[in-house]
């Protein structure tokens, strides 16, 4: 199957999933980009899901809906480190330039059949881990929780 064949299709079966799930979402089938959202709690965290056809990947990337203040980097970033270490998939990055944080799950589908299953795994895994951690990084990033209180919640 020629590339191109193989990203439209892996393209199809993204939006497929979605709407099966209900979700409404934007597609840039050109760039292989599908962005949609999800309200959690009082957030509202933008989806964006990638084709990345160089290495055959697909790729989930959240954006969380704050940054870290200036003060605050540092305890986040050891929030984000905790929260990574009992992660199964995916993980939490943090862009020190616009002090942003994403959640990321990738899945590798070279020379796979993919299903729209993967898909669907793929944005709960990411909603649900988020909804998780969303309203504790937002209150570290702020300085409203402590990291050490965090660390304890974690060992729980």
């Amino acid at each position: 199957m020629s590339e191109s064949i193989q990203k439209r299709d892996i393209f199809g079966k993204m939006t497929a999933a979605l709407d099966e799930m209900g979700w409404k979402h934007d597609k840039d089938e050109a760039h292989g980009v599908v962005r949609s959202g999800v309200n959690i709690g009082d957030y509202y965290v933008n989806l964006v899901m990638v084709v990345k056809e160089r290495n055959d990947v697909i790729q989930l990337l959240a954006k969380l809906p704050f940054s870290a203040g200036e003060d605050y980097q540092v305890d986040t970033v050891m929030a984000l480190a905790v929260a990574n270490y009992g992660l199964i998939d995916g993980s939490f990055d943090f862009d020190f330039n616009g002090r942003n944080i994403f959640f990321r799950l990738s899945a590798c589908v070279k020379d796979c059949e993919m299903g729209g299953g993967l898909i669907k795994y793929m944005i709960t895994t990411a909603a649900s881990t988020v909804e998780h951690y969303v309203s504790r990084f937002a209150d570290i990033a702020c300085g409203k929780l402590a990291l050490e209180t965090f660390m304890d919640e974690e060992k729980n």
